[in-house]
């Protein structure tokens, strides 16, 4: 049961959250995406790192080559 009301506190936010999107006109749904996406890279700084990291292993990149495609990865 607790795992029901887990999945349930995380599932209702990101519904009203999704479903407000879908309500908004296309261009300004993505302008709000990316703001969105950019504030998420800013706070969520074990992702940013890991995200970060993995890309620089996996392309090959130096390290602010790899910051700015996961700034970009996270506003996609």
């Amino acid at each position: 049961m607790s795992s029901r009301i887990t999945y349930l506190a995380e599932y209702i936010p990101f519904y009203i959250i999704a479903r407000g999107f879908s309500l908004l006109p296309f261009s300004l749904s993505i302008k709000a995406g990316r703001m969105i996406g950019g504030l998420l890279y800013r706070i969520d700084r074990r992702h940013r790192n890991l995200a970060s990291g993995n890309i620089s292993l996996a392309l090959g990149l130096n390290s602010s080559e790899a910051e700015a495609l996961a700034r970009r990865v996270f506003e996609n």
